[in-house]
């Protein structure tokens, strides 16, 4: 592989060395201070140490980061070429301390100031970074140029039309109204509206007459309905109704003998009166009683057929027969005398 010196590249390293970088001088609260643009090494040192910072101090904090390293002259003294600044110490017989030089300014000069002092030269900061992005930007032209907001939104309402040119019609118009967005009107569509809006600017007094007038005319067009004889229930139930009579209590109502009442006529029964005929199905057939007689007497006469009932088993019978009689007091017998105790229940003394 080709290997080159860098002894050649010296003369062009030193020309591109440092490129990019501005500095400018500013003075403020009487202090005279020279501010550079930071190095992309050093924008990404500051990031790497407020990773832990707290968000409550973390704006703070940004901004003392960036002057601190930024200031490289301090009331005419340069500090450029510094990258540590030794500092002894307070204790006698110590050695010296080497300290960073943003560190240093930190601790020894931007700690001791105000608020609004540090906010000031953080402004003046970013203003040397702008400086430094525009003469970067100098001289360059880019494919792909920075467009301003107009031109990215007619930019994009071009991609929308020709995006919108196939797709439906409603479909268009229920897109547009998600976003809350109109599709442009025809000329009659805003004549119908100039219309409707007239209507709508005219007081309610005049909205009310004209539909009164509108509902005079339709009942002088229709002829008047017929008379209606009104249903026979409401007539009767128009005629008054009289008062239910007065309610008397008991205590005063007049308290009357009773009267003897004659018992009914059929509870008279009247001497030498014979009793009417029987029905007809209470009669009786005296041939078919003969008959009935007649079938007994043949059954009579008949030979009676005795059955031979089974031998009796004499010992099993002997058994029961003289069996002793049960003694004993029963059980499920209660003495009244007891006092309604139960035997059975109570404890045996």
């Amino acid at each position: 592989m080709p290997t080159i010196k860098a002894s050649r590249l010296k003369a062009v390293l030193d020309k591109a060395r440092n490129a990019g970088q501005v500095e400018e001088a500013v003075t403020i609260a009487g202090l005279d201070l020279v501010l550079t643009s930071l190095t992309a090494q050093t924008m990404a040192t500051i990031h790497d140490e407020l990773k832990d910072v707290a968000e409550s101090a973390y704006a703070v904090e940004y901004q003392i980061e960036h002057v601190c390293r930024s200031i490289v002259e301090v009331d005419g003294v340069s500090l450029r070429e510094a990258t540590l600044i030794e500092v002894d110490p307070e204790e006698p017989g110590a050695k010296p301390v080497k300290v960073e030089r943003h560190q240093w300014l930190r601790d020894y000069l931007v700690s001791t100031w105000s608020y609004d002092m540090v906010g000031v030269a953080f402004r003046k900061v970013l203003d040397v970074i702008a400086s430094a992005t525009q003469m970067a930007n100098a001289g360059v032209q880019f494919k792909v140029e920075a467009e301003s907001d107009e031109e990215k939104f007619r930019r994009l309402l071009g991609d929308l039309k020709e995006a919108g040119a196939e797709l439906p019609t409603d479909m268009r118009e229920a897109i547009l109204r998600e976003e809350g967005l109109l599709v442009a009107a025809s000329k009659a569509e805003l004549d119908e509206l100039r219309e409707r809006a007239k209507t709508w600017s005219r007081p309610e007094e005049e909205e009310e007459g004209t539909e009164a007038a509108a509902e005079a005319a339709a009942e002088a067009e229709e002829p008047p309905p017929p008379p209606v004889r009104a249903p026979s229930q409401i007539t009767v139930a128009a005629v008054p109704v009289e008062p239910p009579p007065q309610r008397v209590p008991l205590n005063q109502t007049p308290i009357r003998d009773p009267v003897p009442v004659a018992p009914p006529d059929q509870t008279v029964v009247t001497a030498n009166r014979r009793p009417g005929a029987p029905p007809p199905d209470q009669v009786h057939d005296l041939s078919k009683r003969s008959a009935r007689f007649a079938e007994i007497e043949a059954l009579e006469s008949e030979p009676v057929v005795l059955q031979a009932e089974p031998k009796v088993d004499e010992s099993g019978v002997r058994t029961i027969v003289d069996k002793p009689p049960t003694a004993g007091v029963n059980t499920k017998y209660v003495n009244p005398m007891n006092r309604g105790l139960n035997p059975r229940t109570v404890a045996r003394r």
